[in-house]
């Protein structure tokens, strides 16, 4: 079941307002008054979360909160979609709880229109990168400690994933012999930032082979050695298959040492393949801690080589 009651603990972590002005309102003006009593906890229901969510980007753009309480719900709603058509990069934040609160409803309609109107302020790679992926880690956070339901992160996923395939698709096609390998290794699943970077690189004008989720070890060698693959761009999220991937990818990268191996990877995952880099003298393997490193450091050399074998 979808998770309908909250503790003041998730309500502070989802809207990011902190307990002790949470205690504050309810004292004060009588807000956020408990549905539900279990164990000696206090739980509130979605439409508490959501007007909550929606008093915070009132709030966040000078209205007090005693002027706020003096709205309708139906004030409310227009004062905060007046506030989203205006193109200031202040309202991030805004745009990202309509975002958040119509995942928490799972309101496909909600949030195709959160979505588009975040497309019109700051353009797509700009939307992507400001709000809609951060705002897909905040998810993870959040259904870590168990504040969201796991289908409210798959709901999002879901409905990035299909954005981003469609924005891709309509990009012009890429010609030319060689090509930049996106794939994720063996029972790797996270791919919304690989196709980001896909979507990025195909943008540049660099041909892409993007080969998606949990590619085998076999099928990946078999590629690289009938491609004309120039460079291949994996991350790795999930270290519950390191051991796997530190077994097989070191044999991969040692037997294509002309192919630039770009791997994005965080905390102790990219510690670990540093050491076997230099213990396996992996040279072709370069380490990065984020997507955006990639794009600023690694796309325009790919790109300006791709243009060099055009002409």
């Amino acid at each position: 079941m979808i998770k309908q009651n909250f503790t003041l603990r998730d309500i502070e972590q989802i809207t990011g307002i902190q307990s002790a002005t949470l205690r504050m309102w309810k004292k004060r003006y009588g807000i956020l008054q408990p549905r539900k009593v279990q164990a000696k906890k206090l739980y509130y229901d979605v439409d508490d979360l959501k007007y909550l969510l929606n008093i915070k980007i009132l709030t966040d753009h000078g209205y007090r909160i005693s002027q706020v309480l003096e709205m309708d719900i139906d004030e409310v709603h227009d004062k905060i979609h007046s506030l989203t058509l205006q193109r200031s990069n202040a309202y991030d934040g805004q745009l990202s709880n309509e975002l958040l609160t119509a995942i928490i409803d799972l309101n496909e309609s909600n949030l195709e229109h959160a979505y588009f109107r975040s497309i019109e302020i700051f353009g797509f790679k700009n939307a992507m990168k400001k709000i809609l992926l951060p705002l897909l880690v905040h998810l993870g956070d959040l259904w870590m400690t168990d504040a969201i339901h796991v289908l409210q992160e798959h709901f999002y996923s879901h409905f990035l994933r299909q954005k981003l395939m469609m924005a891709t698709d309509i990009l012009p096609p890429v010609s030319g012999e060689s090509s930049v390998l996106m794939f994720l290794p063996e029972l790797e699943l996270h791919d919304i930032s690989l196709l980001f970077l896909n979507y990025l690189f195909r943008d540049a004008g660099t041909k892409t082979l993007y080969l998606g989720q949990s590619v085998p070890y076999s099928d990946l060698r078999m590629i690289l050695a009938n491609q004309g693959i120039d460079a291949a761009v994996f991350n790795i999220i999930y270290t519950g298959n390191l051991d796997l991937h530190q077994g097989m990818m070191p044999k991969i990268i040692s037997a294509f040492p002309d192919v630039r191996f770009i791997m994005t990877a965080s905390g102790a995952t990219r510690g670990s393949f540093s050491k076997l880099a230099q213990k396996k003298k992996l040279n072709n393997l370069e380490l990065y801690d984020n997507m955006d490193e990639i794009e600023n450091k690694v796309l325009p050399e790919l790109s300006k080589s791709h243009s060099n074998t055009l002409t």
